[in-house]
């Protein structure tokens, strides 16, 4: 059987990774073993170079300037792009998860099969988990505005034949993502440029915060 992997909702919503398969080769073992040491390694340098010189944190506003000056971006809304409301609503769900996941109500853990060999047990946590963040995803559209409110931007920055980039801040919970699609050699040091502006704090630093976590993984890929 080939190895399989599922990825459910990712950075727009709950995300579970489900393995099966047979059991690696020890050359197979060698390359996976080999691929994390040289990330540890890397993680470590990173590490070591942000507590040495942690750089100035932006805010938002000054970001989004910054970006303004450098690269073609441009806003977008609901009038003129499709995937306005979509991403929108992915963000907000992802914040109510992260900020104040009791206007979910309870949520019971979907637990995983004791054999990931059994392939219909699987399956069936699988499905149980896609049910478990559909029904997530309708309490939390029916959350009122009022309770939780955004103020929601989304921009893009246009590469032509390159792709573009994708930029999402809310203002109220001062929340900023970039995602891109297409050549990564051409647009992956236009998103570590944006994030190595926006910056960490030394208290971001000491306390390995998300904004922390997130410059050091665009660092280290």
């Amino acid at each position: 059987m080939k190895r399989a992997v599922t990825k459910i909702g990712g950075a727009d919503g709950p995300t579970a990774i489900f393995l099966c398969g047979k059991e690696q080769s020890f050359f197979e073992r060698l390359k996976s073993r080999l691929r994390w040491w040289k990330h540890e390694r890397q993680r470590r340098m990173v590490a070591r170079l942000l507590a040495e010189t942690p750089l100035i944190p932006h805010t938002i506003a000054e970001t989004l300037s910054y970006i303004k000056e450098r690269y073609p971006l441009e806003e977008q809304n609901a009038d003129c792009c499709q995937m306005y409301e979509e991403r929108r609503n992915n963000l907000r769900f992802s914040l109510i998860q992260k900020r104040q996941p009791d206007l979910l109500g309870e949520i019971i853990p979907v637990r995983p099969p004791k054999d990931l060999s059994d392939e219909q047990e699987v399956l069936r946590w699988q499905q149980e988990v896609r049910q478990q963040s559909e029904e997530m995803e309708r309490r939390a559209a029916a959350v009122p505005k009022e309770d939780f409110p955004m103020d929601y931007h989304f921009y893009v920055i246009d590469q032509g034949e390159n792709g573009q980039l994708e930029i999402e801040a809310d203002f109220i919970h001062q929340e900023l993502c970039c995602s891109y699609g297409g050549n990564k050699e051409k647009l992956w040091p236009i998103l570590k440029d944006i994030y190595l502006y926006y910056g960490i704090s030394r208290e971001d630093t000491k306390q390995k915060t998300e904004r922390y976590r997130m410059l050091e993984s665009i660092l280290v890929a």
